[in-house]
């Protein structure tokens, strides 16, 4: 009895944050039915499945993309490889589950270089320090977080809401964004 009403309510919280995070993605840059060739409408499908998904990294447990290699960016992630399914250019956005796909990322969305921007798949340093983050050590109330140790797309990105622009995670208005781990 116990488990069913655990499965129960896990099964509601996942139905209600998917719920929540569909209706944010719907008409951003990551709703991307209108670039699918392969005739689906479902907003969740490009990234997320649940059947048949890719069950090799626990922290993707519904993840339905092919996974980017080292060659662009060694060293990152799943934080930043599930950004990079997309975003290395490499593999085509409409290439999910079943369908092979045919558009490939171009232009100002591809991530083939950082410069300008933070490095990802590096160490985290504390501000005004030389030491190492500890692996999962951050602040709950700061969206900035830090994965396993490492700084990563996801870090300073939230992909599905893009209510700053961007998908970043916080509003970056006065460098608040970076000031919310580097102090000047």
């Amino acid at each position: 009895m116990k488990k069913s009403l655990f499965i129960l309510i896990a099964l509601y919280a996942v139905l209600l944050t998917a719920g929540q995070a569909a209706a944010v993605i719907t008409g951003s840059l990551h709703d991307l039915r209108p670039d699918l060739t392969n005739g689906l409408n479902e907003i969740c499908i490009p990234c997320h499945t649940p059947h048949n998904a890719d069950v090799s990294n626990p922290d993707l447990p519904l993840w339905n993309r092919d996974q980017p290699g080292d060659s662009i960016f060694p060293g990152t992630g799943w934080a930043s490889d599930v950004c990079l399914s997309c975003h290395d250019g490499t593999i085509a956005v409409d290439k999910f589950g079943e369908f092979p796909g045919t558009t490939l990322m171009t232009g100002e969305n591809v991530v083939n270089e950082v410069d300008g921007t933070h490095p990802i798949g590096d160490q985290a340093i504390y501000a005004n320090s030389e030491s190492p983050m500890e692996p999962g050590i951050t602040d709950s109330s700061n969206p900035v977080k830090i994965f396993d140790g490492q700084v990563e797309c996801s870090s300073c990105h939230n992909v599905h809401d893009n209510a700053y622009g961007n998908f970043l995670a916080m509003s970056n208005d006065g460098s608040a964004l970076c000031l919310a781990c580097h102090a000047l």
